[in-house]
């Protein structure tokens, strides 16, 4: 039997392509060979140890890192507790507006106006409430009300101060106060994107 020409070119192409092929389908992969190396290396006396060492030192850290986070919560802990509590947002406006006009009450003046502003995050963590007032007193009253919040349990700060001259006779002048405090982050609605 003899192979004709057509038949010499089939068999050269097949063994052009199948030694290839079969290359291809005998070699060892790279990760087949990498994992019971790795295996090897981790069950062995020496991974074992490193891993020990590794989980040892871990564990002498915990008592540290524990104490730490109790710091961490007291420090926290006294800070919020100057927090305004409420249940509601209004709620917590209406106690920042209330304490104000209490401390400005002591101080020997009403205030004229009383507007709440909009609320707002504060570092991520907490709300922040806020009041503008606005009303005619002498200067040391202006001064001692400052002076008075600042000594209240309650995290409240100013943000905005304008004084002007109201009564030169009488030595009074009209300030403008923006005072802000900090509530519970879970009181402040978030802000959704594209909504004012």
């Amino acid at each position: 039997m003899t192979l004709q020409d057509r038949d010499k070119r089939a068999i050269k192409i097949c063994a052009i392509v199948a030694v290839p092929g079969l290359i291809w389908l005998l070699w060892p992969s790279s990760t087949e060979e990498v994992k019971p190396v790795a295996q090897a290396i981790a069950n062995s006396p020496a991974g074992l140890e490193q891993q020990l060492q590794k989980l040892r030192t871990k564990e002498a850290q915990i008592p540290s890192k524990q104490g730490l986070l109790k710091q961490l919560e007291a420090q926290a802990g006294a800070r919020e507790q100057g927090l305004i509590v409420a249940d509601t947002l209004p709620q917590a406006q209406a106690i920042l507006a209330q304490l104000v006009r209490q401390t400005a009450r002591q101080e020997g003046f009403d205030l004229r106006g009383v507007v709440i502003s909009q609320p707002a995050i504060y570092d991520g963590e907490y709300g922040q409430i806020a009041v503008q007032i606005s009303a005619e007193c002498r200067i040391e009253q202006v001064v001692n009300f400052l002076a008075d919040l600042t000594k209240r349990q309650e995290l409240v700060a100013t943000e905005d101060l304008r004084i002007n001259l109201y009564n030169a006779k009488e030595k009074t002048l009209q300030f403008y106060v923006t005072l802000s405090g900090l509530v519970p982050k879970r009181l402040v609605p978030e802000k959704r994107p594209g909504v004012l």
